[in-house]
């Protein structure tokens, strides 16, 4: 028996379009719109129609929109005998070659794709046919060559599903581009699935709102309010790689590596009969932060420091050893970035000295090498300084 609950959940994720393929689904009437998604009344009329109409059915919509359109007072059709799982398969297979499918509606795919494989017992034939040989391969890495993606990658999908609505929004946004709402990409949101649903939420009111509520009471959250992330090269499994997109929201990177010899030797020294630590005491306040902060926004930045950094900018996206450059973001955040360089040197207005200054910090996590770069064994390093002589310098103030 077709069971209607399963047809209902296709209808909420979206799975039905003009020409998706088979659906579980009688004769519809004119309430199949030509644009591509059904009605909530062509539901109702699904749900009336299918409680008279006995056993299972599959029903091609795009052969019923084309009989629409050539005036055919009837649609040919083929009725085969399906169970839920069987029915399943085939319209998950049928959905998953849109051309254009969201994050979501592939994860909620995925996931009753290969719940429905695993109830079928593994087999080598996903048709809905007799039941094939039993095979030992791992139902998912069956399910991925059938599909475009990776064992591993219909894994990230799936994990979608324990992503909060809101969350999820976040994610179809990446691909359907909405402007003023938020995006987010698929590892990070993958990491953001292993939260309990209260954590995810809290995590949402943090982004949106500025404010985190906990038990009932809500917190604002204090300013300034920043982003601390650390990345070790070393005992990375099981971790996700920030995507471009997402490296770029970060200001600047800072590279610690291994202290030169003395330092070594001061560090042992240091802590030769007390921890350093316990002596560190505080040199300003929150307070302190937020008023350099707005003071940082009033120092004054020369049309020719403007130009300067977009010109830096620009001979990123165009040198033949990178094939990623500088975003805008990027040259937001140098400007930012040397601003606070000149309140700290004691000026009120920037010079290409302070644009230099923090150039690499800020450009290095956002470049990609070019394989003929990596092949040469060329660094991001290099590409800068290389990138700093081509572009001619202005002279501002005190660099006269």
């Amino acid at each position: 028996m077709i069971c209607l609950e399963l047809f209902a959940t296709f209808f909420r994720i979206g799975l039905f379009t003009i020409g998706g393929g088979y659906a579980m689904l009688p004769l519809i009437q004119q309430e199949v719109q030509i644009r591509g998604w059904m009605t909530a009344e062509a539901l109702v009329n699904f749900v009336a129609v299918s409680e008279s109409t006995p056993g299972p059915f599959a029903v091609n919509i795009s052969t019923y929109v084309g009989a629409e359109l050539a005036g055919l007072p009837t649609v040919p059709c083929i009725i085969r005998e399906l169970t839920d799982d069987e029915a399943i398969i085939v319209m998950v297979d049928s959905n998953l070659q849109r051309e254009q499918i969201l994050p979501s509606e592939k994860a909620v795919a995925y996931k009753m794709k290969l719940e429905a494989m695993k109830r079928q017992g593994m087999r080598t034939d996903l048709t809905f046919g007799p039941l094939g040989q039993k095979s030992a391969i791992n139902t998912r890495d069956t399910l991925a060559t059938e599909v475009p993606d990776s064992s591993r990658q219909i894994q990230r999908y799936i994990r979608l599903t324990n992503l909060i609505p809101e969350l999820l929004d976040m994610v179809d946004n990446s691909v359907l581009k909405e402007a003023g709402k938020l995006q987010m990409a698929l590892r990070p949101a993958v990491e953001l699935s292993y939260l309990p649903e209260a954590e995810q939420t809290a995590l949402l009111e943090v982004m949106e709102e500025g404010s985190v509520t906990i038990d009932g009471v809500t917190r604002v959250l204090p300013k300034p309010f920043l982003v601390i992330a650390t990345q070790n090269p070393i005992g990375s499994v099981g971790t996700q790689m920030l995507p471009e997109s997402q490296l770029d929201r970060f200001m600047i990177k800072l590279n610690m590596g291994y202290p030169d010899l003395q330092s070594e030797v001061d560090i042992l020294k240091a802590r030769h009969s007390e921890n350093p630590i316990d002596h560190v005491h505080q040199v300003a306040s929150a307070e302190d932060i937020v008023r350099l902060q707005r003071q940082t926004e009033q120092i004054y930045v020369d049309d020719r420091i403007y130009n300067y950094i977009a010109s830096l900018a620009q001979a990123t996206r165009q040198h033949q050893m990178l094939r990623l450059g500088i975003s805008p973001r990027g040259t937001l955040a140098l400007t930012a970035a040397a601003k606070a360089t000149a309140l700290l040197r004691g000026r009120d207005y920037v010079t290409s000295d302070d644009v230099r200054f923090m150039l690499r910090d800020v450009f290095a996590h956002r470049l990609l090498l070019s394989a003929k770069a990596r092949m040469q064994e060329i660094t991001v390093e290099q590409v800068i300084g290389d990138v700093v002589r081509q572009v001619p310098v202005p002279v501002i103030g005190d660099e006269i």
